[in-house]
């Protein structure tokens, strides 16, 4: 394959790098859903506030990996909370947005 068809993993940003598309909680555990390819390990995060819980998804690629084919594939990690997460809004770092329940 001609090498500029193949596409380079890029590095993780110090906020995080995937965009979280929902979650879901019980308790002090929150499931977060993003999307992310077939070829990294993603990692989820949680920072905790009075009024919010922050999270941010973290992409690194494989070891060893040359080339990788472009599927995307809805992922879910669980982050566990210091507290109940009650009545806080759930924040996605890597767009400073709200994220839906879903």
């Amino acid at each position: 394959m001609d090498p500029k068809f193949i596409e380079k993993p890029q590095p993780p940003t110090p906020s995080g790098d995937r965009k979280v598309t929902s979650y879901g909680a019980d308790g002090r555990t929150l499931d977060v859903t993003f999307w992310g390819g077939v070829c990294s390990t993603y990692t989820a995060s949680a920072q905790e506030s009075a009024g919010q819980v922050r999270i941010s998804v973290t992409e690194k690629p494989q070891e060893g990996k040359k080339a990788c084919i472009m599927i995307a594939k809805e992922l879910t990690r669980t982050v566990t909370l210091e507290k109940p997460l009650g009545d806080r809004t759930v924040i996605d770092a890597a767009s400073g947005g709200a994220v839906p329940r879903g």
